[in-house]
């Protein structure tokens, strides 16, 4: 990487970035290490003003209605003492009505191993910038 990838490590609510930076911005298992749903709030927030007018927000998180993602979830601390931040999972219908309080809009969703958004475990959404 070198010269032409800088890494830093930062803050999700508060970005070391302008206004207007990027094109895109994407998150990795980011939403389900935030303990409280206000931050993830606040990220989206923070994502929205760094992307240009027209830019896309790509994210994943973990579904809530899988059974399987929300005990095993809620029973972490059991094979992993470790855990500091209980992990996080969040419905469609949440993330979807966070995204337009936000400012997103023309959210695309791709289930992960499942083919179906209701119960797949995770998925990936795409969003845009108004």
């Amino acid at each position: 990487m070198g010269r032409k990838v800088m890494l830093l490590q930062g803050d999700s609510f508060h970005l070391p970035f302008k206004d207007r930076a990027f094109n895109i911005v994407f998150c990795l298992n980011l939403f389900n290490n935030l303990a409280e749903k206000g931050e993830v709030m606040l990220t989206m927030r923070e994502v929205y003003r760094v992307l240009r007018p027209g830019g896309y927000f790509l994210f994943d998180f973990r579904n809530t209605l899988n059974p399987f993602i929300y005990f095993g979830y809620k029973l972490a601390f059991i094979h992993d003492p470790e855990i500091k931040v209980p992990l996080k999972t969040h419905t469609l219908s949440w993330i979807k009505r966070s995204l337009e309080a936000t400012g997103f809009t023309d959210a695309m969703i791709v289930p992960l191993a499942f083919k179906v958004n209701l119960f797949a475990p995770a998925l990936v959404i795409g969003a845009e910038k108004r």
